[in-house]
Protein backbone atom coordinates (compact mmCIF):
# COMPACT_ATOMS: atom_id res chain seq x y z
CA UNK A 1 0.00 0.00 0.00
CA UNK A 2 1.75 3.47 -1.16
CA UNK A 3 2.09 5.75 1.82
CA UNK A 4 -0.40 8.92 2.21
CA UNK A 5 0.34 12.12 0.22
CA UNK A 6 1.99 14.57 2.81
CA UNK A 7 0.18 17.74 3.22
CA UNK A 8 1.32 21.70 4.66
CA UNK A 9 -1.04 24.06 6.06
CA UNK A 10 0.44 27.43 4.43
CA UNK A 11 -0.60 30.70 6.46
CA UNK A 12 0.75 33.74 6.04
CA UNK A 13 0.33 36.22 9.18
CA UNK A 14 0.43 39.71 10.06
CA UNK A 15 -0.94 40.95 12.81
CA UNK A 16 -3.57 38.40 12.84
CA UNK A 17 -4.26 38.24 17.37
CA UNK A 18 -6.27 35.63 18.55
CA UNK A 19 -7.81 34.69 15.09
CA UNK A 20 -4.39 32.93 14.35
CA UNK A 21 -4.59 30.39 17.21
CA UNK A 22 -8.14 29.21 15.80
CA UNK A 23 -6.67 29.20 12.37
CA UNK A 24 -3.56 27.18 13.80
CA UNK A 25 -6.32 24.48 16.05
CA UNK A 26 -8.50 24.09 13.10
CA UNK A 27 -5.41 22.69 11.18
CA UNK A 28 -4.49 20.39 13.96
CA UNK A 29 -7.53 19.27 14.03
CA UNK A 30 -7.68 17.64 11.10
CA UNK A 31 -7.71 14.22 10.90
CA UNK A 32 -8.16 11.16 7.86
CA UNK A 33 -6.33 7.82 6.77
CA UNK A 34 -5.96 9.43 3.15
CA UNK A 35 -3.52 12.25 4.14
CA UNK A 36 -0.30 12.90 6.70
CA UNK A 37 -0.57 16.45 7.68
CA UNK A 38 3.29 17.02 7.77
CA UNK A 39 3.17 20.41 9.47
CA UNK A 40 1.50 24.01 9.54
CA UNK A 41 4.11 26.58 8.27
CA UNK A 42 2.92 30.33 9.54
CA UNK A 43 5.09 33.21 7.71
CA UNK A 44 4.99 35.67 10.47
CA UNK A 45 5.40 38.77 7.71
CA UNK A 46 6.76 41.39 10.73
CA UNK A 47 3.55 41.41 12.90
CA UNK A 48 4.53 44.05 15.45
CA UNK A 49 1.28 44.35 17.93
CA UNK A 50 1.93 42.78 21.17
CA UNK A 51 -1.20 40.22 21.06
CA UNK A 52 -0.04 39.01 17.32
CA UNK A 53 3.22 38.72 18.84
CA UNK A 54 2.52 36.91 21.94
CA UNK A 55 0.06 34.19 19.87
CA UNK A 56 3.05 34.21 17.36
CA UNK A 57 5.36 32.51 20.19
CA UNK A 58 2.76 30.38 21.89
CA UNK A 59 1.94 28.40 18.55
CA UNK A 60 5.34 27.97 17.76
CA UNK A 61 5.86 25.76 20.88
CA UNK A 62 3.61 23.09 19.33
CA UNK A 63 4.60 19.89 17.30
CA UNK A 64 4.25 20.28 13.63
CA UNK A 65 4.13 24.26 13.76
CA UNK A 66 6.64 26.39 12.38
CA UNK A 67 6.90 29.86 12.73
CA UNK A 68 9.36 32.02 9.79
CA UNK A 69 10.11 34.94 9.84
CA UNK A 70 10.33 36.98 6.39
CA UNK A 71 13.12 38.84 5.77
CA UNK A 72 11.31 42.21 5.42
CA UNK A 73 7.89 43.11 5.09
CA UNK A 74 6.67 41.15 2.02
CA UNK A 75 2.87 41.54 1.95
CA UNK A 76 0.39 38.50 1.71
CA UNK A 77 1.98 36.96 -1.24
CA UNK A 78 5.17 37.22 -0.56
CA UNK A 79 4.25 35.40 3.07
CA UNK A 80 2.88 32.72 1.49
CA UNK A 81 5.68 32.23 -1.26
CA UNK A 82 7.77 32.02 1.76
CA UNK A 83 5.98 29.38 3.73
CA UNK A 84 5.62 27.51 0.47
CA UNK A 85 9.26 27.48 0.00
CA UNK A 86 9.90 26.37 3.13
CA UNK A 87 7.43 23.40 2.52
CA UNK A 88 8.88 19.61 0.87
CA UNK A 89 4.94 18.34 1.25
CA UNK A 90 3.42 16.88 -1.65
CA UNK A 91 0.20 18.99 -0.71
CA UNK A 92 0.10 22.71 0.08
CA UNK A 93 -3.29 23.70 2.04
CA UNK A 94 -3.83 27.36 1.96
CA UNK A 95 -4.93 28.85 4.62
CA UNK A 96 -5.31 32.53 5.84
CA UNK A 97 -4.64 33.35 9.23
CA UNK A 98 -8.22 34.93 10.52
CA UNK A 99 -9.89 32.02 8.52
CA UNK A 100 -10.33 28.46 10.15
CA UNK A 101 -10.80 24.88 8.90
CA UNK A 102 -14.03 22.74 9.12
CA UNK A 103 -14.19 19.43 10.76
CA UNK A 104 -12.90 16.73 7.98
CA UNK A 105 -12.01 19.31 5.59
CA UNK A 106 -8.45 18.00 4.23
CA UNK A 107 -9.67 14.64 4.46
CA UNK A 108 -12.88 15.58 1.89
CA UNK A 109 -11.01 17.66 -0.53
CA UNK A 110 -8.13 14.34 -0.62
CA UNK A 111 -11.00 12.42 -0.95
CA UNK A 112 -11.08 13.57 -4.85
CA UNK A 113 -7.93 11.53 -5.56
CA UNK A 114 -10.04 8.39 -5.48
CA UNK A 115 -12.00 9.63 -8.23
CA UNK A 116 -9.17 11.63 -9.90
CA UNK A 117 -5.73 10.21 -8.92
CA UNK A 118 -3.95 12.52 -11.43
CA UNK A 119 -5.66 15.94 -9.37
CA UNK A 120 -3.17 18.76 -8.63
CA UNK A 121 -5.98 21.27 -7.86
CA UNK A 122 -8.06 20.99 -5.49
CA UNK A 123 -11.01 23.51 -3.62
CA UNK A 124 -14.57 23.05 -1.80
CA UNK A 125 -16.69 25.38 -0.60
CA UNK A 126 -16.62 28.07 2.58
CA UNK A 127 -19.22 29.65 4.64
CA UNK A 128 -19.26 33.17 6.06
CA UNK A 129 -18.65 33.64 9.55
CA UNK A 130 -18.49 36.45 11.67
CA UNK A 131 -15.45 37.87 13.78
CA UNK A 132 -16.44 34.86 16.69
CA UNK A 133 -16.31 32.65 14.24
CA UNK A 134 -20.25 31.91 14.22
CA UNK A 135 -21.71 30.90 10.68
CA UNK A 136 -24.28 33.50 9.01
CA UNK A 137 -25.26 31.63 5.99
CA UNK A 138 -25.33 28.54 3.86
CA UNK A 139 -22.18 27.02 1.76
CA UNK A 140 -21.18 30.31 -0.75
CA UNK A 141 -20.92 28.38 -3.63
CA UNK A 142 -23.86 25.89 -3.07
CA UNK A 143 -26.10 28.94 -2.65
CA UNK A 144 -25.35 31.39 -5.61
CA UNK A 145 -27.24 30.82 -8.99
CA UNK A 146 -24.04 31.84 -11.33
CA UNK A 147 -21.41 29.80 -9.12
CA UNK A 148 -24.10 26.35 -8.21
CA UNK A 149 -24.60 26.48 -11.86
CA UNK A 150 -20.92 25.52 -12.49
CA UNK A 151 -20.18 23.62 -9.16
CA UNK A 152 -23.23 21.39 -8.70
CA UNK A 153 -25.43 20.31 -11.20
CA UNK A 154 -25.62 17.20 -10.46
CA UNK A 155 -25.36 14.79 -7.30
CA UNK A 156 -21.63 13.82 -7.51
CA UNK A 157 -19.26 14.12 -4.80
CA UNK A 158 -16.67 16.36 -6.82
CA UNK A 159 -16.64 18.22 -10.30
CA UNK A 160 -13.58 17.99 -12.44
CA UNK A 161 -13.42 21.47 -14.68
CA UNK A 162 -10.97 20.93 -17.48
CA UNK A 163 -8.12 23.23 -17.72
CA UNK A 164 -11.14 25.84 -17.10
CA UNK A 165 -9.54 29.48 -17.72
CA UNK A 166 -12.39 30.72 -19.71
CA UNK A 167 -14.22 29.79 -16.79
CA UNK A 168 -11.89 31.47 -14.15
CA UNK A 169 -11.98 34.47 -16.35
CA UNK A 170 -15.63 35.08 -16.40
CA UNK A 171 -16.03 33.22 -12.72
CA UNK A 172 -14.21 33.13 -9.54
CA UNK A 173 -14.77 29.78 -8.45
CA UNK A 174 -12.31 29.27 -5.57
CA UNK A 175 -11.75 30.69 -2.22
CA UNK A 176 -7.97 30.90 -1.07
CA UNK A 177 -8.68 28.77 2.55
CA UNK A 178 -10.41 26.37 0.78
CA UNK A 179 -8.01 25.73 -1.63
CA UNK A 180 -5.12 22.37 -2.25
CA UNK A 181 -2.62 22.62 -4.57
CA UNK A 182 0.65 20.24 -5.25
CA UNK A 183 3.25 21.99 -4.59
CA UNK A 184 5.09 20.74 -7.93
CA UNK A 185 2.24 22.62 -9.51
CA UNK A 186 2.66 25.87 -7.80
CA UNK A 187 6.57 26.30 -8.25
CA UNK A 188 5.99 25.28 -11.88
CA UNK A 189 3.53 27.80 -12.28
CA UNK A 190 6.07 30.89 -10.57
CA UNK A 191 4.05 30.97 -6.98
CA UNK A 192 1.95 33.78 -6.30
CA UNK A 193 2.80 37.45 -7.81
CA UNK A 194 4.54 39.56 -5.09
CA UNK A 195 3.79 42.77 -6.96
CA UNK A 196 0.29 41.91 -6.37
CA UNK A 197 -1.09 44.06 -3.27
CA UNK A 198 -4.17 41.69 -3.29
CA UNK A 199 -6.11 39.39 -5.79
CA UNK A 200 -2.97 37.41 -5.94
CA UNK A 201 -5.18 34.61 -6.00
CA UNK A 202 -7.38 35.30 -9.33
CA UNK A 203 -3.88 35.45 -10.81
CA UNK A 204 -2.60 32.37 -9.73
CA UNK A 205 -5.96 30.96 -10.53
CA UNK A 206 -6.16 31.94 -14.29
CA UNK A 207 -2.53 30.70 -14.39
CA UNK A 208 -3.42 27.16 -12.99
CA UNK A 209 -6.33 27.28 -15.30
CA UNK A 210 -4.80 27.36 -18.40
CA UNK A 211 -2.75 23.58 -17.83
CA UNK A 212 -4.76 22.68 -14.96
CA UNK A 213 -8.30 20.94 -14.15
CA UNK A 214 -10.10 21.93 -11.29
CA UNK A 215 -11.44 19.39 -8.80
CA UNK A 216 -14.26 20.46 -6.72
CA UNK A 217 -15.44 18.60 -3.39
CA UNK A 218 -18.88 19.51 -2.93
CA UNK A 219 -18.91 20.36 0.52
CA UNK A 220 -18.13 23.45 3.05
CA UNK A 221 -14.73 22.90 4.39
CA UNK A 222 -13.80 26.40 5.86
CA UNK A 223 -15.21 29.08 7.08
CA UNK A 224 -14.69 32.46 5.64
CA UNK A 225 -14.39 34.77 8.70
CA UNK A 226 -15.73 38.62 7.96
CA UNK A 227 -14.22 41.28 10.13
CA UNK A 228 -13.17 45.30 10.64
CA UNK A 229 -9.70 44.31 9.37
CA UNK A 230 -10.30 41.81 6.95
CA UNK A 231 -9.13 42.66 3.73
CA UNK A 232 -12.18 42.62 2.05
CA UNK A 233 -13.29 44.99 4.40
CA UNK A 234 -10.14 47.80 4.11
CA UNK A 235 -9.44 47.72 0.47
CA UNK A 236 -11.41 47.35 -2.50
CA UNK A 237 -9.69 44.92 -5.25
CA UNK A 238 -11.18 45.67 -8.15
CA UNK A 239 -8.02 48.21 -9.20
CA UNK A 240 -6.26 44.98 -8.63
CA UNK A 241 -8.59 42.79 -10.73
CA UNK A 242 -7.90 45.13 -13.87
CA UNK A 243 -4.08 45.29 -13.49
CA UNK A 244 -4.42 41.39 -12.66
CA UNK A 245 -6.48 41.11 -16.28
CA UNK A 246 -4.84 43.64 -18.05
CA UNK A 247 -1.91 41.52 -18.05
CA UNK A 248 -3.03 38.40 -18.47
CA UNK A 249 -3.92 40.26 -21.54
CA UNK A 250 -0.96 41.13 -22.98
CA UNK A 251 0.41 37.58 -22.38
CA UNK A 252 0.00 35.44 -25.74
CA UNK A 253 -0.57 32.53 -24.41
CA UNK A 254 -3.96 33.74 -23.28
CA UNK A 255 -4.90 34.54 -26.94
CA UNK A 256 -8.16 32.82 -26.89
CA UNK A 257 -9.29 34.04 -23.55
CA UNK A 258 -9.23 37.96 -24.99
CA UNK A 259 -12.43 38.48 -25.63
CA UNK A 260 -13.36 37.40 -22.07
CA UNK A 261 -10.50 39.10 -20.35
CA UNK A 262 -11.77 42.48 -22.30
CA UNK A 263 -15.38 42.10 -21.10
CA UNK A 264 -14.55 41.54 -17.82
CA UNK A 265 -11.94 44.42 -17.63
CA UNK A 266 -14.49 46.89 -18.78
CA UNK A 267 -17.19 45.59 -16.14
CA UNK A 268 -14.78 46.35 -13.30
CA UNK A 269 -14.39 49.66 -15.06
CA UNK A 270 -17.92 50.22 -15.02
CA UNK A 271 -18.29 49.12 -11.72
CA UNK A 272 -15.78 51.84 -10.57
CA UNK A 273 -17.07 54.47 -12.64
CA UNK A 274 -20.48 53.75 -10.04
CA UNK A 275 -18.14 53.87 -7.11
CA UNK A 276 -16.17 56.92 -8.06
CA UNK A 277 -19.70 58.62 -8.85
CA UNK A 278 -20.77 58.59 -5.82
CA UNK A 279 -17.74 60.64 -4.29
CA UNK A 280 -18.06 62.97 -7.54
CA UNK A 281 -14.38 62.15 -8.79
CA UNK A 282 -14.59 63.82 -12.28
CA UNK A 283 -11.24 63.64 -13.12
CA UNK A 284 -10.72 60.01 -11.58
CA UNK A 285 -13.95 59.11 -13.77
CA UNK A 286 -12.22 60.95 -16.89
CA UNK A 287 -10.02 58.97 -16.18
CA UNK A 288 -11.80 55.57 -16.17
CA UNK A 289 -13.40 57.15 -19.59
CA UNK A 290 -10.78 57.02 -21.63
CA UNK A 291 -9.87 53.82 -20.21
CA UNK A 292 -13.10 52.19 -21.07
CA UNK A 293 -12.66 53.36 -24.33
CA UNK A 294 -9.85 50.67 -25.24
CA UNK A 295 -12.56 47.91 -24.55
CA UNK A 296 -15.54 49.27 -26.56
CA UNK A 297 -14.98 46.73 -29.12
CA UNK A 298 -15.51 43.40 -26.44
CA UNK A 299 -18.33 45.56 -24.50
CA UNK A 300 -19.62 48.83 -26.53
CA UNK A 301 -22.29 49.79 -23.37
CA UNK A 302 -19.28 49.87 -21.12
CA UNK A 303 -18.43 53.41 -22.16
CA UNK A 304 -21.53 54.92 -22.10
CA UNK A 305 -21.88 53.61 -18.55
CA UNK A 306 -19.20 55.42 -17.22
CA UNK A 307 -20.09 58.20 -19.54
CA UNK A 308 -23.45 58.34 -17.81
CA UNK A 309 -21.75 58.34 -14.30
CA UNK A 310 -19.19 60.97 -15.43
CA UNK A 311 -21.92 63.30 -16.53
CA UNK A 312 -24.03 62.42 -13.63
CA UNK A 313 -21.16 63.56 -11.08
CA UNK A 314 -20.46 66.55 -12.96
CA UNK A 315 -24.12 68.01 -12.34
CA UNK A 316 -23.68 67.04 -8.89
CA UNK A 317 -26.52 64.29 -9.53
Amino acid sequence: MSESPTVSVIIPSYNSGVYLRQAVASALAQKGDNFTLQDIIIANDHSSDPVSCAVLEEVSQIPKVRVLANEGRKGCPGARNFAIQASNADWLALLDADDAFLEGALAARMAALDAYPDATWIGGDFIYCDAELQPSEQPFYATRPHTRAWLYDDAAAHVRLTQPVKIFATINLAMPSAVMIRRDRVLAHGLFDESLGKAEDIDMWLRLSRTEDYIFARTPVTYYRVHGGSMTQIEPSRAWKIKIYEKHLRNPLMRDCRAVLQRQIAKFLTEEARLLRQGRAISELAAVFGRSLRYAPACPRAPLIVLQQLLAAAAGR
